[in-house]
C-alpha cells in the first residue's frame, strides 16, 4: 500500500492538530512553507502522532520540521505525544536545511517538545539517526535502545528504526557500521563448538554503511584463540564464562559471553535442522 499527501498537518491559523494514527503501508508527506510533511501548521501546536508499523517519510517546507510544529506569531508553538513502535517501522524525517528545522521537533527548540519517543516492540531493539542526509549522521546518545527512548535531535535529517534484538551491540560512529550478537549458554562438555555453529548460536549480525547488512561470512571471529579456549574448558567438563568476540571486516567488534554450566543443555550438539530455543 502507498500513500502519498502535500502534508498532514493543519492549514488554517492557529488551528491544533491532534491525533494521527499511522499502523502500516508507505506513506510520504511533504509539507509547504511553514507546513512540516507531519504536524501542525503555521501557529498551531501538534499533540499526538502514533506510527506503529510501516514506512513514513516526512518532509517539511520553509521553515518547518519534517514533524512537528512550525513557526507562527510566536516560536513557542508545542510538538507532544509522539510515539514511534514496533518491529517493521521506519520514520525517515527531514526538516528544512536553509531554515535549520530538525527533522523531529519544534521551530522554538526542544524546549517546547514533550513525550516525542520510540519504543521497540518485544524482541527487537531501536536506532535513531540524526544528520543530514543518509551517508551524514550520528547516531543518538543510547543507540540502539531496548526500551521506550526519547528522540531528542538536532540537525535535519532524522531516521528512527528498528531491528531484532542482540545482547551487545559494536556502532562505530565513524564508519557508520553496526554489528550485533548474543550470548550463549550451554551445559559443559560434550561436543566442542565449531565456527559455523557459533555464528548460528549467537545469531550474529551487523549493517555495512549504506544500511544493508554484512554477508555473513563477513562478520568472523576476532581471535581464534578465544574459540580454543572456550572449546578446552567444554571438552573438558569445566565451567566458567568466557568471551567471544566478532569483528566486520573493517574492524567494528561485539563481545558476547559464553556460558559452561554444570547443568542445562549442550549447544555444542544443537542441531539447525530441528530447531529448539
Amino acid at each position: 500500500m502507498g500513500w502519498m499527501v502535500s502534508s498532514l498537518c493543519s492549514v488554517n491559523m492557529q488551528e491544533d492538530i491532534k491525533n494521527i494514527r499511522i499502523s502500516g503501508g508507505n506513506v510520504k508527506a511533504i509539507g509547504t512553507a511553514n507546513g512540516p510533511g507531519i504536524g501542525g501548521g503555521y501557529g498551531s501546536d501538534f499533540d499526538g502522532l502514533y506510527i506503529t508499523g510501516g514506512k513514513v517519510e516526512a518532509k517539511g517546507g520553509a521553515n518547518a520540521p519534517g514533524i512537528g510544529t512550525s513557526i507562527g506569531y510566536r516560536n513557542d508553538y508545542k510538538l507532544k505525544n509522539v510515539q514511534i513502535s514496533g518491529g517493521d517501522t521506519v520514520v525517515i524525517a527531514i526538516g528544512d536545511k536553509s531554515t535549520n528545522m530538525p527533522g523531529i521537533g519544534a521551530a522554538g527548540g526542544n524546549d517546547y517538545v514533550s513525550s516525542v519517543t520510540a519504543e521497540p516492540d518485544p524482541g527487537y531493539q531501536g536506532y535513531i539517526q540524526d544528520g543530514t542526509s543518509l551517508e551524514d549522521y550520528s547516531f543518538m546518545e543510547g543507540t540502539p535502545f531496548h526500551e521506550k527512548t526519547d528522540i531528542r535531535v538536532g540537525r535535519f535529517y532524522t531516521k528512527v528504526y528498528f531491528g531484532p534484538f542482540r545482547d551487545v551491540n559494536g556502532i562505530e560512529d565513524d564508519t557508520k557500521e553496526q554489528i550485533g550478537a548474543n550470548h550463549v549458554i550451554s551445559k559443559s562438555g560434550g561436543k566442542p563448538f565449531t565456527e559455523e555453529l557459533l555464528h548460528h548460536l549467537t545469531k550474529v549480525t551487523g549493517k555495512q554503511e549504506n544500511g544493508t547488512n554484512f554477508p555473513p561470512e563477513q562478520l568472523t571471529l576476532a581471535d581464534l584463540s578465544e574459540l580454543e579456549t572456550i572449546n578446552a574448558a567444554k571438552t573438558k567438563g569445566e565451567i566458567g564464562d568466557f568471551p567471544l568476540t566478532y569483528t566486520t571486516p573493517n574492524g567494528t567488534k561485539a563481545t558476547v559471553t559464553v556460558f559452561l554450566r554444570n547443568d542445562g543443555e549442550d549447544a555444542g550438539g544443537f542441531d539447525k535442522e530441528n530447531i529448539k530455543e
